[in-house]
């Protein structure tokens, strides 16, 4: 299965600067005359994400705080203390306590983030 998305996805890769020479393709046609999924082949002309190059969702921390967290983490290690599961789920926590602002609830990381 995902052999054959990789594959479809090489073919898109390959149509879209035919494509894109186009002056006003139909793009339908197009993806029905080679065998390509229509909304996917949509999708990359408009220059768009598919299952691989989308940007993550519901990320809490930004990458520079997980730079942070990866560096302080990294510190613990190299001092000879053990990294578990709540010690990076706190310190995840108090990064984005100190980085809140407003008067909204201090935004957290789940139960199960340490594990993602």
């Amino acid at each position: 299965m995902a052999e054959q998305y990789r594959e479809i996805n090489a073919r898109i890769d390959k149509a879209l600067p035919v494509l894109r020479r186009m002056e006003k393709p139909n793009i339908s046609a197009y993806a029905t005359l080679h065998g390509l999924p229509y909304q996917r082949l949509l999708q990359a002309y408009n220059n768009g994400h598919n299952r691989s190059t989308r940007p993550k969702t519901n990320q809490r921390l930004k990458p520079h705080q997980q730079v942070a967290l990866k560096e302080f983490l990294d510190q613990v290690d190299n001092v000879g203390f053990g990294i578990h599961v709540e010690l990076v789920r706190t310190t995840a926590n108090a990064i984005l306590a100190e980085a809140h602002t407003g008067d909204g609830s201090i935004p957290q990381v789940g139960y199960n983030w340490p594990y993602e």
